[in-house]
């Protein structure tokens, strides 16, 4: 099983990475539409990383959290490929707090 980690910037904001990663750059971001008025998932979105919101390609939707971790598992080629071309985001750098300090360690499959 390969090991993720989901780093939330607010309440329905995600990026996410492979465990062992050498690279502070996400592989993808998650981005949760809630059903309802509570905290239920309705839908989450999962885009491509890219330095700027705007230059995120939206890769495809799930019905959960763990559904798109699948889907970033299914496509980890394509979304590592189109990273490695864009830089960190400023404004998730927060010295001196590591930009995944905070983030879970959650598991593909």
């Amino acid at each position: 099983m390969t090991g993720y980690q989901l780093a939330w910037d607010d309440s329905r904001t995600a990026r996410i990475r492979r465990g062992d990663a050498g690279d502070l750059r996400p592989l993808a971001w998650l981005r949760v539409s809630y059903a309802g008025a509570g905290h239920e998932v309705g839908r989450v979105d999962v885009y491509t990383h890219a330095e700027h919101l705007r230059g995120r390609l939206w890769r495809g939707s799930a019905e959960s959290i763990a559904g798109a971790i699948a889907l970033c598992e299914a496509h980890e080629v394509q979304l590592a490929a189109a990273a490695a071309v864009e830089a960190f985001p400023d404004d998730v750098l927060r010295p001196p707090v590591h930009p995944w300090a905070l983030s879970t360690v959650v598991d593909g499959s």
